[in-house]
């Protein structure tokens, strides 16, 4: 007897701390700990839209990260875009990038949260911008410090985005520009200039993050060609010197398929 009154008491531990951090029921607005109150302000967490875009396009992919300001971090979250005229709506479509730590909010369609309470100082999520007329976009969130010390929405933790005005929905991935457009003039040269930024780095995806040498970027490479000729198309299978650049970084076997062509 002694043996399952012992059992019996872990388990009404067990339930208490989920209720404690458990979202409020059929609720998509970010209530982190039932009981206690949010800190003011957000402490340096932040949502942010990968390339900082002042409007978004209607039907266009975003990335978007929820971060802290080292050294603080977080365990828990919770983030949700809704339409700013209407609060309780979905506006577009928050996509999972790892399911280590994110999973669909059980309380709110439109919303995604932590799937593991490990510690961490970024989240990444895609974004699918909604159809055009939907108007301004808010994201909302919040965020567990450790045990009672939540913040939610004041400052950074909730972002407004509006709709271009006079924007197309973004066409599908295979449709484009003429290529035959951007030909330069016969017997003569077109020079362009490409900036290569990049943000992967430890403190924007700190889950298998590479260490020493597989921490690295392909080499750099590029050709001019006719129209006749793609490197790849969208839907068809990609030749042996893409999937060579692709899984190990290496771009010579691309290399000799473009200089047969």
């Amino acid at each position: 007897m002694g043996s399952f009154d012992f059992k019996f008491g872990t388990l009404i531990v067990v339930l208490l701390i989920w209720t404690a951090y458990s979202q409020e029921e059929n609720s998509c607005d970010p209530v982190m700990i039932s009981g206690v109150s949010k800190r003011s302000g957000s402490n340096g967490y932040r949502i942010r839209i990968d390339g900082q875009p002042s409007y978004y396009t209607p039907g266009g992919q975003y990335r978007v990260y929820l971060q802290s300001t080292p050294p603080v971090s977080f365990k828990d979250f919770f983030l949700v875009a809704s339409r700013e005229d209407a609060p309780s709506e979905a506006a577009g479509d928050l996509g999972i990038t790892d399911r280590r730590t994110t999973q669909y909010s059980r309380t709110c369609s439109h919303a995604v949260t932590h799937s593991g309470r490990v510690t961490k100082s970024s989240v990444l999520v895609t974004w699918t911008a909604p159809p055009a007329g939907t108007g301004c976009v808010n994201f909302r969130a919040g965020v567990v410090q450790k045990k009672t010390v939540w913040f939610a929405e004041d400052d950074e933790l909730t972002l407004q985005i509006c709709e271009r005005e006079g924007a197309a929905t973004t066409p599908a991935p295979h449709e484009g520009p003429d290529p035959t457009a951007c030909c330069a003039p016969p017997n003569q040269e077109a020079k362009y200039m490409m900036t290569f930024i990049s943000t992967w780095t430890p403190e924007t995806h700190p889950y298998q993050y590479p260490e020493g040498r597989g921490n690295h970027w392909s080499d750099l490479i590029g050709a001019s060609h006719s129209p006749a000729y793609t490197i790849w198309d969208y839907g068809q299978y990609a030749t042996q010197g893409v999937k060579m650049v692709a899984e190990w970084g290496s771009p010579i076997t691309l290399e000799r398929e473009i200089k047969l062509e």
